[in-house]
């Protein structure tokens, strides 16, 4: 990588070492087992830990993986943005990674495989957090996922004060979820009330006033050292219980603790089912019906729910046909030419969350969610494409045209997003070198990215991308 004060020209070529001849090969080994492993006649304990390791669908490794401080940039240079404006990566059943791996059909909980703290550090701006209490003491509060505990809630926040205290100008909305059909004492929900407010204590937004928080107070303020950090919400669920002679209604838990009744905060739709385009589509009917309504946040969930419709589901599980393993729905989900590329085509839309579950898997859609928020355009003067193998001396096809067209250029020019770039720019060959000479609005300095592609490698080119110098990287 080399840079100069008014052109800065970078080529990403980062070898992948591994037993396997390139990340192509590796992915593809990984796919072949899922079958095998979700099949109940072969493993019928659904352990999570015989869950293969995972593999983003395409190669995109940013220069910083994590986007720790992303709504901190976003306030310098767009100040006067609100909550309900920017575009929020969120995270499903967030803390289901606690669920040990190795009980009996762990694997059917996990939803996750990164950290709380991990996910805040790679943008995620929403935690679904699932709760029960477990026995009779009062601090058995745990995390949930169906009937699979796992571990200690308190460990769950102290990841989460970690993160504000490392980055106190961040904002986060933490809905907190009553795991349906599990027991919780009125002692365990008032302990966790009181450990949220104990732990989080001034870092979290108390007014009663949620039209202020999410339409009125701008990015700048919120920002701002010293401000609140985080949204505190809660499901109906735990509402109407009485502990020591105090009934903790929804008016009782606001002005004791500051914490609000999620359905007053959220537009959130679950569209349960195992179908992908019932997702996509439910998912549009969504933004579509809401995106005038600021009245509340917008969440949609890009989530498949596994479930058995009958004998010929059952017979299918046997053999591995059929799965009721997250896992094996997201990896179906990300496929390059699934959701990232319907995201990309819808990108004009007004989303505002967007809950995903195993976000590691989707490192380039994160980063091109959180690129959506920045306000400056891409000029790309000239983008160039040689075939792998051709004479380093021979001209290059131009593809500026395809790259300027507003199936890839996304929100009045302000991403690019390329999930498959030999499909994309309409090429006949699947390798070669990919060369962008591009400025970002209002800046003098002009960049020039010369990226080695195949079929897999994707990229993402914004303003935040340009000012953090992680537009891409390709991993052979």
């Amino acid at each position: 990588t080399s840079s100069k004060s008014t052109n800065c020209t970078i080529h990403w070529n980062v070898t992948y070492t591994t037993m396997f001849s390139n990340k192509k090969s590796h992915r593809a080994f990984l796919e072949s087992l899922d079958r095998p492993l979700s099949a109940l006649a072969l493993n019928c304990c659904q352990f999570g830990c015989c869950i293969a390791d995972q593999l983003p669908d395409g190669d995109f490794v940013a220069a910083a993986a994590e986007h720790c401080d992303w709504m901190t940039q976003l306030s310098k240079v767009s100040p006067d943005l609100k909550l309900r404006d920017l575009v929020l990566p969120g995270s499903h059943d967030s803390a289901s990674y606690t669920v040990p791996k190795t009980k009996l059909f762990s694997a059917v909980a996990l939803t996750q495989n990164c950290s709380i703290g991990d996910q805040l550090r790679r943008g995620i701006r929403y935690l679904d957090l699932r709760v029960a209490g477990s026995g009779d003491n009062a601090q058995d509060v745990y995390i949930y996922h169906g009937f699979l505990k796992g571990g200690l809630f308190t460990s769950v926040l102290d990841e989460i004060l970690q993160f504000m205290e490392d980055y106190p100008t961040e904002f986060v909305f933490l809905d907190i979820v009553q795991e349906y059909g599990r027991d919780f004492t009125p002692s365990q929900k008032q302990y966790m009330l009181q450990l949220v407010q104990l732990k989080l204590g001034s870092k979290v937004y108390k007014e009663n006033n949620k039209r202020k928080c999410i339409q009125e107070m701008t990015l700048e303020h919120i920002c701002n050292p010293g401000t609140p950090s985080c949204v505190v919400t809660l499901h109906s669920r735990f509402y109407n219980f009485q502990y020591q002679n105090d009934e903790y209604s929804e008016n009782f838990i606001v002005e004791k603790y500051g914490f609000f009744k999620n359905s007053r905060w959220f537009h959130n739709q679950w569209h349960n089912t195992r179908d992908i385009e019932t997702v996509l589509e439910g998912n549009k009917t969504e933004v579509t019906k809401h995106c005038n309504h600021h009245d509340k946040m917008l969440c949609n969930q890009f989530v498949l729910t596994p479930g058995v419709g009958g004998p010929m589901d059952v017979l299918k599980l046997l053999i591995g046909n059929l799965s009721l393993r997250p896992i094996s729905f997201s990896r179906a989900l990300y496929k390059r030419d699934v959701l990232d590329k319907w995201l990309r085509d819808n990108a004009e839309d007004a989303w505002n969350i967007v809950m995903l579950d195993f976000i590691d898997l989707v490192p380039a859609l994160l980063n091109f969610l959180i690129s959506l928020n920045f306000p400056q355009s891409i000029q790309i003067t000239e983008a160039t494409v040689q075939e792998c193998g051709s004479l380093a001396g021979e001209g290059g096809q131009n593809v500026t045209s395809q790259l300027l067209s507003s199936a890839l250029m996304k929100r009045n020019q302000k991403s690019l997003y390329l999930v498959n770039i030999p499909q994309d720019l309409g090429l006949p060959y699947l390798e070669g070198v990919l060369k962008i000479t591009y400025a970002v609005e209002g800046q003098e300095e002009t960049k020039v990215l010369e990226i080695d592609f195949d079929e897999t490698t994707e990229i993402v080119v914004s303003q935040y991308n340009s000012q953090n110098n992680q537009s891409m990287i390709h991993v052979n």
